[in-house]
């Protein structure tokens, strides 16, 4: 059995297409990486958004995760300004893998994530992607949709329950 990806090379979605709880995430993960690269506290306001769900220990998931994917990180992850309209490939692809753990794809979202994580982070990025989703989607009644994925590349690899991998294009710019 092979599982198969498509690397968006271009993505043609931009905020206003997002639901607005995929706008939440969207803005908690370009606010975190933000506030990161600045030193800035930005937690709080990142629970407050949340709390608007009532789910604000999603933010705490969320920071740890996002803490796993850079400590992680394989490789320059493309995360853009708050403020920017458009979304990166690599900001889709993140969007995705909460909407596939959410709606039980575990092997695609994992295959996905391992494109981001290396060994040493994966197990722990995966278990706080999932309770994020397990807890916005049962207490906070968010929803993650999947999006199609334009102008791709396909990427074939093999699936078991043992291993997740996949091979990527890198992309050209990041910020």
């Amino acid at each position: 059995m092979k599982l198969v990806y498509l690397t968006p090379k271009k993505v043609t979605l931009v905020t206003s297409d997002l639901t607005s709880t995929e706008q939440l995430l969207l803005w908690s993960l370009r606010t975190w990486v933000l506030g990161y690269i600045r030193k800035a506290p930005v937690q709080d306001d990142i629970s407050r958004a949340y709390s608007h769900y009532k789910v604000p220990e999603a933010s705490t998931l969320l920071a740890h995760f996002m803490y796993a994917l850079s400590f992680g990180a394989k490789r320059t992850i493309d995360i853009s300004c708050p403020l920017k309209g458009g979304l990166s490939p690599d900001e889709l692809t993140l969007l995705n893998i909460f909407s596939n753990f959410q709606a039980g794809n575990m092997s695609l979202a994992c295959c996905m994530l391992n494109d981001f994580c290396d060994e040493k982070y994966i197990m722990q990025a995966r278990y706080l992607a999932l309770e994020f989703t397990r807890l916005t989607g049962s207490q906070g009644n968010m929803t993650f949709s999947l999006h199609r994925l334009d102008n791709c590349a396909p990427c074939t690899v093999p699936a078991t329950d043992q291993m997740f991998y996949r091979k990527f294009t890198k992309p050209s710019y990041a910020i």
